[in-house]
């Protein structure tokens, strides 16, 4: 996630594309533990305090990324997220 954070002056399509995964992928986990479902191979959690953050620092990167690019209901948005 902080690879996102690193590319949003450097490369801010590619740090849009790596939140969106990260995003899509706690999606899916959230999906296969409401459904109670034994862990599948689409998703193994190593780190469950990271993986329980992982929204909170979606939300602090995109407000990251929302400041560089001047936009300030996003920066509040976010940070409210956060």
């Amino acid at each position: 996630m902080y690879y996102a954070l690193a590319l949003v002056g450097i490369e801010p399509e590619a740090a849009e594309a790596r939140l969106r995964d990260a995003e899509r992928l706690l999606e899916t986990a959230l999906r296969v533990n409401k459904r109670s479902e034994a862990p599948s191979a689409e998703i193994i959690v190593k780190d469950d305090e990271g993986f329980r953050s992982l929204p909170g620092t979606i939300a602090i990167v995109r407000a990251y990324r929302a400041g560089a690019l001047g936009d300030v209901p996003g920066i509040v948005r976010y940070a409210r997220r956060a």
